[in-house]
């Protein structure tokens, strides 16, 4: 009898990340994710152009392969530097080179115009995911985004908000648009036991998020603010913890002691899983939030939330009964009293946020949905600008 061998396994294509950046925030995140979950299919290279090494470090301590280029500043004159003079074009194919790639794919606005040069002259597939929308609506980065687009394969979309945006908004040729929501790992965030509530520890929210104006955090402040005044709160006035850095900061704090609100500023926060272990429910105040990752990793603790709608927090929250979405601002604080009389319902709350983060946005789905948004692209025909 012969004995038969097995065909050998496939190398993994290499894909190389471009991230241009200063801030540890959610692409960056995405990124690691991507780089370091078990796959056989795919390895992968994180290219980082910054100026923080703080950033470099976190992506590093991830055990990813990193490749950094330091640039002493990103804005301003350094934009057009960092991004169009022919050296930092040739650091990117020459990290592609040197790990035989056959991707580019671009995460932040700045790394979708370098990475696209970068992939045409290396002769590189070219993806890119769309993290926001802020680029395609202000008129000094849109026409850039829109010439980096032309060399781009496919788009993978973090929400349908954005998939649906720039299907309505941007002239995107033939350039293929697939919606891959991000993921959130159910094992790091894993259910957290309630948080106690007593005299001693009063209802409390949570934002965790970086603190700029878009973020809408001063809706928060006045509604904590609003409900503590209410005669039946006013022994046991709600409190918000705010974790996060930016900004609006200053004006925050202004606000919070204008108003006289219970808000603990807690600065930038390394693990936000202490954080969410404090909070009896979260808010997300914004209506144009491409996805909403804190809104997600607060679900999967097992804390509800709740939400202004509009953006991608809709898709997130749901109508699972994890949390509740009110249509405008004025409605907030009218919510919040609501959730405050009835937390004998905030555990079962918290139970279907968890339960609705597993089905449809944990970390395992993202990867493959990259996974099969990768070969997609390799097994088409490439576009040409």
């Amino acid at each position: 009898m012969i004995a038969t061998v097995p065909p050998p396994t496939p190398a993994p294509a290499t894909i190389v990340h471009l991230l241009v950046g200063a801030a540890i925030g959610g692409a960056e995140r995405l990124v690691v994710d991507l780089a370091t979950a078990p796959q056989q299919a795919f390895r992968h290279v994180i290219a980082v152009q910054t100026s923080s090494s703080e950033l470099v470090a976190f992506l590093e301590k991830s055990g990813a392969i990193v490749e950094a280029r330091p640039v002493r500043a990103l804005g301003g004159i350094a934009f057009l530097g960092n991004t169009f003079l022919p050296s930092e074009r040739r650091w990117l194919v020459d990290v592609a080179r040197r790990y035989d790639a056959c991707m580019m794919h671009t995460h932040t606005f700045q790394s979708h115009l370098l990475g696209a040069r970068a992939a045409s002259h290396a002769g590189l597939r070219h993806v890119r995911t769309e993290h926001h929308i802020n680029h395609w609506e202000a008129a000094t980065s849109a026409p850039f985004s829109r010439a980096a687009l032309r060399s781009t394969d496919a788009v993978a979309c973090i929400s349908s908000y954005i998939h649906d945006y720039l299907e309505a908004h941007v002239p995107h040729g033939g350039t293929r648009l697939v919606t891959v929501p991000n993921g959130v790992s159910t094992e790091r965030f894993h259910e957290l036991p309630p948080a106690p509530l007593d005299d001693d520890h009063p209802a409390t929210f949570a934002m965790t998020c970086r603190l700029e104006a878009w973020k809408r955090v001063d809706l928060a402040i006045r509604a904590v603010a609003a409900v503590g005044k209410i005669a039946e709160f006013a022994s046991q006035k709600p409190r918000l913890l705010l974790a996060g850095t930016g900004p609006e900061e200053g004006r925050l704090r202004a606000l919070a002691v204008e108003l006289r609100a219970p808000v603990e500023f807690l600065g930038h926060v390394h693990d936000t899983r202490e954080v969410l272990a404090r909070a009896h429910a979260v808010f997300s105040c914004s209506d144009r939030e491409p996805f909403g990752l804190a809104v997600a990793e607060a679900m999967a603790s097992g804390r509800p939330v709740l939400g202004i709608s509009g953006g991608g927090v809709d898709e997130v929250i749901g109508e699972d009964g994890g949390g509740v979405l009110v249509p405008n601002p004025t409605a907030l604080v009218d919510a919040v009293a609501a959730f405050l009389r009835s937390p004998a319902t905030w555990a079962a709350r918290g139970e279907r946020a968890r339960a609705r983060v597993e089905a449809h946005f944990s970390q395992r789905q993202m990867v493959a949905g990259y996974t099969e948004f990768w070969a997609s692209v390799l097994a088409s025909p490439a576009r040409h600008s």
